[in-house]
């Protein structure tokens, strides 16, 4: 079992450096899993109420793509949906959210993560 365990070890050091950025990114999303307090104040500008899961927003598009509230984090309001989408992003190294592109092509291509929370 001890090679095994050194095996893995290996690989995951080993593993290309944008992979293993983008697990621990996804890692820390999911260790920060609620919505209030990871998303709110910043990127959506209120908490939920009650408090769901970034997973419940990303899984609920209808219900969380209403109307939008400004973050005291970010130049343009989001809605849930979208706010979700914009604060996983900016945890993925060398992506960054922006309210320019957004504007330009609101389309599910601008961001690299898709609804289900996976980065494509």
């Amino acid at each position: 079992m001890n090679d095994v365990l050194t095996v893995a070890r290996t690989m995951c050091e080993n593993a290309p450096l944008s992979i293993y950025q983008a697990k621990k990114s996804i890692n820390i999303a999911t260790q920060v899993d609620l919505f209030n307090g990871f998303v709110s104040t910043s990127w959506y500008g209120q908490d939920l109420v009650p408090d769901v899961s970034l997973q419940t927003v990303l899984n609920n598009p209808p219900i969380y793509s209403g109307a939008p509230n400004q973050g005291t984090g970010v130049a343009c309001a989001l809605n849930a949906f979208n706010a979700t989408g914009a604060a996983l992003t900016n945890g993925l190294p060398g992506y960054a959210f922006d309210c320019a592109a957004m504007a330009l092509n609101n389309e599910s291509d601008t961001c690299p993560i898709d609804h289900f929370g996976n980065f494509k």
